[in-house]
């Protein structure tokens, strides 16, 4: 299950349809969410381009969108 995130970040365009990345219904961040018998717990999120159906994922939301943004994960500005 995903849900949409409210506050939502900055991301560029799609890098491969050129989709814009201000517009909500063709590019968006979204937490993916597991739900157990009484629980509910996140497992990453997502960034999805409605254009082409590419998406990039993560554990973490700010790396998600780093790394849809073109900029590079923290681990390797090390």
């Amino acid at each position: 299950m995903s849900e949409k995130i409210e506050e939502r970040p900055k991301l560029r365009d799609c890098q491969f349809c050129h989709a814009k990345g201000d517009n909500d219904e063709a590019v968006y961040l979204t937490k993916e969410v597991a739900i157990g018998h009484d629980c509910e717990f996140e497992i990453g999120y997502s960034v999805r381009c409605v254009g082409c159906g590419v998406s990039i994922h993560d554990e973490y939301k700010d790396e998600v969108v780093r790394l849809w943004n073109g900029e590079p994960r923290r681990e390797d500005e090390e």
